[in-house]
């Protein structure tokens, strides 16, 4: 008896360990796209351009970044708690979260449509707010679709069909970027978005008991209004209140310092999205642990907190060690050591606090992801408001590393203070 408990906990443990070797790897590809292409920018687009493209990527990746932890956990823990014994109210949530996706897709449209409209970037405003919305709603319906897929254990999937974008993405987005500009970049981003999200979508819909259903279809209502307001509109709200947050900021520092700094800071915030991504997928994995039947949260969330602080040590080292890469990338903007391991604070800091993001969520009680999110944006605003003039960028990523340190202080006194209670 003990034998064979041990062999089924072996193989529990190495089916474990796969599935987060694979998130990992979905992780990183993901990531590594979107800063590939923000790299590209810098090396085929005029400078101008590039600070509008800047901007409109540094809104698609806080939107990436940001619903992540929000409407894609919201489908994580659903379907990892509900899946097995009741899909389709997993498929009522997913229906419910992707119209969530809309509205919050056309309020990050909206929000940021006046910050990127004062340049000239070409476009009207009534493009410009197309062009948001539609890279907004791409973006938070893959958040939707991959916080599904984690939460039935689809991981290879996703990763499948990252390689498979990785392999088109990075050409195309070349030859649009020679061919047309900032048109082109703009194109390649959709493009890429576009494949990302329906396919995985696609796989989902037609692999497995998910299905989009009528909200006049919908059961027990009382349960799904429990799900909405108890955890997603929470998440929602810190995703409204904190997307903004960096492109506001970014246009501060425009406004005093000039597009070059702009430059400067969007480069290194693309390198800083990318080393936090892959702990905020591999805490998607985690919630579905966390989220599961007899799980003890607060073991795995101890477990979790090494592992990150590990993490994010060695980002710190990292986000140092790329100024030196830079270089013979792009030489048409400049982002030096200082700027690039201050940020790094920023990413050992901010990763820890993921990690009680997926806790607080998993748990029912992600109004302190909202908290710890408020604690997180103002310092960037007032630090950046303040400082810009005298120092530039270097402000704005200051801003980032007190902003990181108030959320995550936030973090520890709640959980320090519930553990009391």
């Amino acid at each position: 008896m003990n034998e064979s408990s041990t062999k089924s906990s072996g193989k529990g443990g190495s089916t474990r360990r796969i599935a987060a070797l694979t998130a990992f790897a979905n992780a990183v590809v993901s990531r590594f796209m979107i800063i590939a292409l923000t790299f590209l920018g810098a090396r085929y687009l005029s400078a101008d351009h590039f600070g509008v493209f800047a901007l409109i990527m540094s809104a698609a990746s806080s939107v990436a970044t940001l619903s992540g932890v929000g409407v894609g956990v919201v489908n994580n823990t659903t379907a990892s708690r509900h899946y097995d014994d009741d899909p389709n109210f997993v498929s009522a949530v997913f229906t419910g979260i992707l119209l969530v996706c809309l509205i919050l897709s056309l309020a990050f449209a909206l929000t940021f449509l006046p910050l990127i409209d004062v340049l000239d970037s070409g476009f009207s405003a009534t493009v410009l707010l197309c062009i948001l919305f539609v890279v907004s709603g791409l973006m938070t319906v893959a958040s939707a679709s991959e916080g599904l897929a984690y939460g039935i254990r689809r991981t290879g999937t996703m990763l499948i069909i990252s390689l498979i974008v990785l392999l088109i993405a990075p050409v195309a987005s070349v030859w649009f970027m020679i061919t047309w500009g900032l048109n082109g970049a703009i194109a390649a981003l959709v493009l890429f978005r576009s494949l990302q999200s329906g396919m995985l979508f696609a796989a989902l819909t037609l692999s497995t008991r998910i299905r989009i259903t009528p909200i006049r279809a919908w059961q027990d209502r009382v349960r799904l209004s429990h799900v909405f307001l108890g955890t997603s509109l929470p998440l929602a709200g810190a995703a409204v209140l904190a997307a903004p947050v960096t492109t506001f900021a970014m246009f501060l520092l425009q406004q005093q310092v000039g597009a070059e700094q702009v430059g400067a800071f969007a480069l290194a915030y693309q390198v800083f999205l990318m080393l936090v991504f892959p702990p905020g997928a591999m805490g998607h994995f985690l919630v579905s642990q966390l989220a599961a039947k007899g799980a003890n949260s607060k073991a795995i969330l101890r477990r979790m907190l090494v592992y990150f602080t590990g993490y994010g040590m060695l980002g710190w080292g990292l986000m140092s060690g790329i100024t030196f890469i830079i270089p013979l990338i792009t030489q048409t903007v400049v982002v030096d050591f200082a700027l690039m391991a201050t940020f790094g604070a920023a990413v050992l800091f901010y990763t820890i606090s993921i990690g009680f993001n997926n806790y607080w969520s998993s748990i029912g009680r992600a109004r302190m992801v909202f908290i710890g999110q408020i604690g997180w944006a103002a310092p960037i605003l007032l630090v950046t408001f303040f400082g810009a003039t005298t120092y530039g960028a270097l402000a704005l990523v200051v801003g980032f590393v007190v902003g990181a340190m108030a959320q995550l202080s936030i973090h520890i006194t709640f959980f320090l203070l519930k553990k009391e209670t």
